[in-house]
């Protein structure tokens, strides 16, 4: 007869707490929240460009291919509509953290909200 039982032991125990605290920590980092950034910066071919977070606003702008419409609402910023072929810019959607760039490729547009996020890296 083969006694192949496994056992649970505490060192097993304490590895899932482990793992499961890191990946609480991932989500929370992931949702948490939007740090201090107040200004959207734009950029564009032939120019750049800031706006105030805290205003909710429609903005149109000119880029090689042509208009690019960003919407800022609720301090995030979003491409609405962009002469682009694949519109990707549009489907990544809203963003509310600060130096999370969203960029239009093909008309040469790019946003991000300035200013320091509540954490890049911790070190030792």
């Amino acid at each position: 007869m083969n006694n192949n039982t496994k056992h649970i032991t505490f060192l097993d125990i304490l590895m899932i707490i482990i793992i499961a605290a890191v990946s609480v920590g991932f989500v929370i980092f992931a949702w948490g929240g939007s740090g201090s950034g107040s200004v959207v910066h734009i950029d564009t071919p032939t120019a750049s460009y800031e706006y105030p977070l805290n205003k909710d606003q429609t903005l149109q702008i000119h880029g090689s291919e042509g208009i690019t419409v960003i919407e800022v609402k609720n301090k995030q910023i979003r491409f609405v509509s962009s002469p682009c072929p694949g519109k990707t810019c549009i489907a990544c959607g809203a963003v509310h953290r600060p130096n999370m760039p969203i960029v239009c490729l093909p008309n040469r547009v790019s946003a991000y909200i300035t200013g320091e996020a509540e954490f890049d890296a911790i070190s030792r």
